[in-house]
C-alpha cells in the first residue's frame, strides 16, 4: 500500500488491505467503489471494514449450532408412525 493512512484505496491496495489478490477481490467483494472521475475509482476503508465485519459475523452464524424444532419432529413422527 502506498499510504497506510489513506482512507480511499485503489483496487490493488483495497485487495491487499483485505488480504487477497485483485482477482479474488473482484469476485468476492461487494463493496461499491466511489467514482471520483472517469475511470478513477476508490474504495473506502470504512466500507471495506464493514464488509469484513459482516463476513466475520456471518461465518459465526454458520458455525453456530442450529436450534432443533422439537415440535416439528414430534409432529412428523406422529403423522408417519
Amino acid at each position: 500500500m502506498r499510504d497506510p493512512d489513506a482512507r480511499l484505496l485503489n483496487q490493488k491496495d483495497a485487495a491487499a488491505y483485505c488480504g487477497m489478490s485483485a482477482a479474488i477481490f473482484n469476485q468476492k467483494c461487494n463493496v461499491k467503489p466511489i467514482a471520483m472521475g472517469v475511470q478513477f475509482l476508490r474504495y473506502d476503508k470504512r466500507k471495506l471494514d464493514d464488509w469484513i465485519d459482516y463476513l466475520q459475523n456471518d461465518s459465526k452464524q454458520e458455525n453456530k449450532p442450529k436450534e432443533i424444532d422439537h415440535a416439528f419432529y414430534l409432529e412428523r413422527l406422529k403423522n408417519n408412525g
